[in-house]
This record gives structure tokens, sequence and C-alpha cells, in this order.
């Protein structure tokens, strides 16, 4: 079990440093143009309102990254439907999250996997 808890350590350390951005990540989420998902939230639909979702997810995803911490409960792989609010806390959740949107496709994303988004 710690062999696994170290090497998941590891892998998420490693992606903060050579995986996607916080900005590309959140691009992706919420840029809408050929190859973004454009991800609606109500009341941000016109370009000043993603460009103001994506200004608040980098931010929110780099204030994480610069705080060590352990992914604890925090999973991205599991589909959120309640309305509970998900903030990032620290580099290891970050590089998940990042990892996460990565890896999946923009109908998951809606479908609320990965979140926070």
């Amino acid at each position: 079990m710690r062999a696994l808890v170290a090497l998941a350590t590891a892998l998420a350390l490693q992606s903060a440093c050579s995986g996607p951005s916080c900005q590309s990540t959140c691009t992706h989420i919420y840029a809408d143009a050929a190859g973004e998902c454009g991800i609606a939230v109500p009341g941000y639909d016109d370009a000043e309102g993603r460009s103001r979702l994506i200004a608040d997810c980098t931010q929110e995803c780099t204030g994480a990254l610069q705080t060590p911490g352990a992914l604890g409960t925090y999973d991205p792989n599991i589909r959120h439907t309640s309305g509970a609010s998900i903030v990032l806390q620290n580099e290891q959740q970050a590089a998940a999250w990042m990892n996460c949107i990565a890896a999946s496709d923009c109908v998951d994303l809606s479908d609320g996997y990965c979140a926070p988004i």
C-alpha cells in the first residue's frame, strides 16, 4: 500500500512539472474554440464571461499548485453530481485534476467528471 501511495505521489508531482499547465487546462475546459470543450456556465456565456472563467480557474489552480499537500479523499475520476463545491487545495490535487482533464473527453467533463469544473 505504501508503495502505491508513493507511486501516486511521484506521478502527481511529476505531472505538475511536465504535464498540462493550469492555463492550458482551464482554456481547454471553457474556451469556445475548435478543439476546446467550451463548457457553458450560466451567466458566463459571452466572450468576456468565458475569459473570466478561464482567469478564475487558472488562479484557483495556480494557487493550489503553490500549496504542498496530499490528495486526501479528493478523486477527480469519480463523477461529481452533488451541489457541493469542490476546491483544489494543494499541488497534488491540482496535478491529479489537470491529468484527469487531459485524459477525459468533453462529454465526460460536462457529465461531472474531473471536478471542479
